[in-house]
């Protein structure tokens, strides 16, 4: 059974939380019913239906931001 990259931030707050690897990613969105973790290796959370298009979204947005500053 895979592992569910979602974390309630209670159990992420007190993980012991290591180092990043290479390929690892972690994003947080704050919902109305409070703050949602994913973590794990970015090709999960990139496939993942919720974390996806948030991975997907924040590329874009840093791919535009890296062009506008080398202009």
């Amino acid at each position: 059974m895979a592992s569910n990259p979602h974390r309630d931030l209670r159990e992420l707050l007190f993980a012991d939380l290591s180092p990043s690897h290479a390929g690892q990613a972690m994003i947080s969105v704050l919902t109305p019913d409070g703050i949602q973790i994913g973590a794990g290796s970015a090709d999960a959370l990139a496939s993942d239906p919720w974390a996806g298009p948030v991975i997907t979204a924040a590329t874009e947005l840093m791919a535009h931001l890296i062009g506008r500053s080398s202009r």
